[in-house]
């Protein structure tokens, strides 16, 4: 099983796309991911939370945050989810749970939270969402 998901940002600095260092999690006997904390650096930067789990609900997105993409396939138990927030100023941002997704206590989930850097001459005007894709593959 792969699986994937995409979201295509415009003006994020080419020099240091990342604003921080990318932070992780995993959990087990627990079906909800719950992307970690994570300190942008830098005025108008793009938190992403991203998440995995063996629970296939559909879920909603960690409040206060939009652009969800998510994608099940049920045969598999296979869940994969992105969903993004801009940060105005410099601070500690911990995106929280997922919603929506119950299971049972034999599942797992792994997450992660990573945040863009916006290209400096951009001030004020922030990254902008180009498109997004996800999918989900089983691969024999």
């Amino acid at each position: 099983q792969i699986a994937g998901a995409v979201h295509v940002w415009i003006g994020a600095d080419t020099t240091t796309p990342e604003d921080a260092t990318t932070t992780t999690d995993t959990g087990i006997n627990s079906e909800t991911p719950n992307p970690p904390a994570i300190v942008t650096a830098t005025a108008n930067a793009i938190v992403l939370a991203i998440g995995a789990s063996t629970e296939v609900d559909v879920p909603t997105a960690p409040t206060n945050y939009e652009n969800l993409i998510e994608d099940q396939v049920a045969g598999a138990i296979s869940n994969i989810m992105m969903a993004s927030r801009a940060i105005a100023s410099p601070a500690t941002e911990n995106p929280g749970t997922f919603g929506r997704i119950a299971g049972a206590n034999t599942d797992s989930w792994c997450a992660a939270t990573v945040a863009i850097r916006a290209l400096a001459g951009l001030a004020g005007h922030g990254l902008l969402l180009s498109h997004t894709r996800n999918k989900l593959v089983l691969v024999a």
